[in-house]
């Protein structure tokens, strides 16, 4: 009974600590509890309809039911691509833009990493709790390598998908619906490639996609740290 609690308390300490970095990171004006919480379980949301339309196309495809290890590389690229990296940011993205976008606290470019950090959290943190009751036989192993890995990674698809939410909003506020409407593509597409990448290099165990798979992971993190970094000294309000 100790060793559950230990290891179900553990799993929440990454989230909590990440959600705590962004939101005290906001220097201009922070937001609100209510919006944020309303974010985070719109996550959680997310989470599930993911996995029954995921469900829904596995009784549909038959390939999909089988491992990886046995699929060709096309029907790895689809699963990887289609069912998982579409889907998941797909939803993540419908609940945070129709939340937010004409929320009257979206005032501030730093805005929409908070809210489509606290989505993606929210749908870390299910995932992240069925896949420790999944493999709760490997115990801290599990929860360790979620922590470091799985849980940081969903924070940087959506500290991506914010920062292009904002470049979009900003960009339609100065009268220019081109980049608005391009930088608001990219807060979709590009959350979804970089999921897609971080499963394909998931797929196949080897030194090679291990030594991408690391780099990847640096990368993502240094950069969504200087993304939250910079735009939340931006002191221009949106208006």
């Amino acid at each position: 009974m100790e060793n559950s609690i230990l290891i179900y308390g553990l799993c929440i300490v990454p989230i909590v600590l990440i959600l705590l970095y962004v939101y005290i990171s906001d220097k201009i004006e922070k937001e609100p509890i209510l919006l944020l919480t309303l974010l985070f379980a719109s996550g959680i949301i997310s989470c599930v309809l993911s996995f029954y339309l995921q469900t829904f196309l596995k009784n549909i495809i038959p390939f999909l039911k089988i491992s990886y290890c046995d699929m060709n590389i096309l029907q790895i690229l689809f699963k990887s691509l289609i069912t998982i990296a579409f889907i998941e940011e797909s939803f993540k993205w419908l609940f945070n833009y129709a939340i937010t976008n004409k929320n009257k606290n979206f005032n501030h470019i730093y805005d929409p990493i908070v809210y489509s950090t606290f989505v993606s959290l929210g749908f870390a943190a299910l995932e992240n709790f069925i896949y420790i009751s999944t493999y709760f036989s490997q115990g801290l192993k599990i929860v360790i390598l979620r922590g470091i890995i799985s849980i940081p990674c969903h924070a940087v698809f959506g500290i991506l998908m914010g920062y292009f939410i904002g470049k979009s909003k900003k960009a339609k506020l100065d009268k220019n619906q081109k980049d608005s409407k391009k930088y608001l593509l990219f807060s979709l597409l590009i959350p979804i490639v970089m999921h897609f990448i971080y499963d394909l290099c998931l797929v196949k165990s080897n030194n090679a996609t291990f030594i991408m798979f690391i780099i990847f992971i640096i990368t993502n993190y240094v950069s969504a740290f200087k993304i939250v970094k910079s735009v939340s000294k931006t002191r221009k309000m949106l208006e």
